[in-house]
């Protein structure tokens, strides 16, 4: 899949700047970065081959609801009763 990066992903990215992107941000340690709006890192290459992950701010907001959802986060719950019932 990571050799036919560019001819797959559906936003029509460059699996050579995505690479030289996510370098830069693995050395400069600023996850803050985003790539034309759009996240992007590298996994880790546990398994050998390391691989570009792409997340779109929608996709991004949607995990972040669902990991509040799974925790238990309410707007009317505080942080201390979040820790408290992990």
């Amino acid at each position: 899949m990571m050799d036919n990066l560019t001819a797959y992903n559906t936003l029509g990215l460059n699996k050579d700047d995505l690479i030289h992107f996510a370098l830069k941000v693995e050395k400069t340690r600023d996850f803050t970065t985003r790539f034309n709006g759009i996240n992007i890192g590298m996994s880790s290459g546990t398994s050998g081959n390391k691989g570009i992950i792409i997340t779109t701010k929608k996709r991004r907001e949607l995990h972040q609801s669902n990991v509040c959802f799974k925790i238990g986060f309410t707007k009317n719950a505080s942080l201390r009763d979040i820790w408290e019932n992990i």
